[in-house]
């Protein structure tokens, strides 16, 4: 157990117990000691409302660099009351205390990140390829090779890059500008998937070559990525890695009898550390491990020509 854990679960039941014993014992006491006790309870009572807003937030909403907001949920149980008791004592005022304590967490809880939504959180942006919303039996995203052009500008990129990184890279803009490039949506809810599921239902249209769909995951900051995809014409599932403007075949699956074009399907990626798992329908798999463990964005993904839509994109 580590020490803000420690702290997190001393500020959580020893401050409030500590102060339930004390309290009974200082009716009598001198303006100073009652005037440090209602200050604790003022920064107990702040703290709390502040480690529950930081709590809500999931893990994955996090990003690697706000280390010092979870630092804040942990201790601010801890330390808030006794900032609170230290300001009650030395000022002799609790209203003093309290406007401190108060002061102290509102800056702190307007510090931590939004609360994302359940839209945001759903939310597939199209980043290279022509992607739009349709209505198909409800709402769904579609990947439409056959009317994109097959390349994007450097403005482009970095215009539907930047709500995921700050800094577009000169790496990422040859990755997401070469002629090898493909069709990706990233999704705005995870900024660093490295161990759980993903699954997506999606619905082959067409395809001049290949008809296909695939699930993105380890996308770094240098348009490099990994993905699992099915493709009919192979009729199998294989993990590919996508890096110098061009793709890298990594390991491909058995080959089964072709998906059905026009209806829906569903492909499932597991990762867990270095082992990734394709499996769709729950029929046709394959698992294979990789050189070192990923971790990154993740997203969708289909061939230049295909024509494809995805719906119901979750994350576990």
């Amino acid at each position: 157990m580590s020490v803000n854990i420690v702290a997190f679960l001393l500020g959580l039941f020893g401050v409030p117990i500590a102060m339930l014993i004390v309290a009974h014992r200082l009716r009598k006491r001198a303006p100073r000691v009652r005037n440090a006790f209602l200050g604790a309870f003022a920064g107990h009572c702040v703290a709390a409302v502040l480690a529950v807003t930081l709590g809500m937030i999931p893990p994955e909403a996090w990003a690697p660099e706000e280390v010092s907001r979870g630092f804040i949920g942990l201790w601010s149980l801890l330390a808030l009351p006794v900032a609170g008791a230290a300001g009650g004592f030395m000022l002799n005022k609790t209203r003093f205390a309290f406007a401190a304590v108060v002061g102290l967490g509102t800056l702190a809880t307007l510090n931590a990140p939004p609360l994302p939504s359940r839209q945001q959180a759903a939310a597939l942006v199209g980043v290279i390829g022509n992607w739009s919303t349709v209505n198909d039996g409800g709402p769904a995203l579609k990947a439409d090779g056959a009317s994109w052009s097959g390349t994007t500008t450097r403005s482009q990129l970095e215009a539907s890059m930047k709500p995921f990184y700050a800094t577009v890279s000169e790496q990422m803009v040859a990755n997401g500008t070469a002629p090898g490039a493909f069709p990706l949506a990233v999704w705005n809810g995870v900024s660093h998937f490295a161990h759980g599921t993903v699954r997506v239902q999606f619905k082959m249209l067409a395809g001049k070559d290949d008809q296909n769909a695939g699930i993105v995951f380890g996308l770094q900051p240098s348009g490099e990525y990994h993905y699992i995809r099915y493709n009919t014409k192979d009729g199998d599932i294989a993990v590919w890695r996508f890096a110098n403007g061009d793709r890298i075949r990594i390991a491909h699956g058995t080959a089964a009898k072709p998906l059905p074009l026009n209806t829906w399907h569903e492909l499932v990626v597991r990762v867990q550390g270095a082992k990734v798992t394709g499996t769709v329908n729950g029929l046709i798999s394959l698992e294979h491990p990789l050189e070192t463990a990923v971790a990154g964005r993740i997203g969708l993904w289909t061939k230049r020509d295909a024509v494809t839509l995805f719906r119901n994109f979750r994350v576990e």
